[in-house]
């Protein structure tokens, strides 16, 4: 990507940051549910969370927060630098550079416990092919949440 495309992801993402009053009012629902969802094996295990989209990772964080997973490898995909900082649960944040893209998968050797998606669906060019690509980034029996968006390619 060009200087100016990034600038305009890094951007969006800068305004686009939630406080934590403004995840609980449009996530709180996702929040409250997630703990029956906790991953038992992974509460004092490592666990490697894969973030596509993610942005500044402040909602992602709270959702692996209420998962109560310890000890966490963030993988975060985007064109932009998460703004979270290495804080529990998070031990460390794996910063991708990238569009989530085919080849992504194959360079990186992500084998994902949980996966976040959330929005980034949008800008894929076929959304159920990538997630398909996605789902080999992830353990067999990893926790999935993403949501679904495909935009026909003439409002793209």
């Amino acid at each position: 990507m060009t200087d100016p495309e990034i600038s305009i992801y890094e951007w969006l993402t800068k305004v686009q940051q939630f406080s934590e009053k403004e995840i609980l009012n449009k996530y709180g629902v996702l929040l409250e549910n997630l703990t029956a969802f906790n991953k038992k094996d992974l509460l004092s295990s490592q666990a490697n969370v894969l973030v596509v989209g993610g942005g500044g990772c402040e909602l992602e964080h709270a959702i692996i927060s209420s998962l109560g997973l310890m000890n966490v490898n963030l993988f975060a995909v985007d064109i932009v630098k998460p703004t979270i900082q290495e804080k529990s649960p998070i031990s460390k944040i794996h910063w991708i550079p990238s569009t989530f893209e085919k080849e992504l998968i194959t360079s990186y050797s992500i084998k994902a416990d949980v996966l976040i998606c959330l929005g980034a669906s949008r800008y894929f060019h076929n959304a159920s092919e990538m997630y398909t690509h996605i789902l080999n980034a992830l353990n067999p029996e990893a926790l999935i949440i993403i949501d679904f968006y495909e935009i026909p390619p003439l409002r793209r």
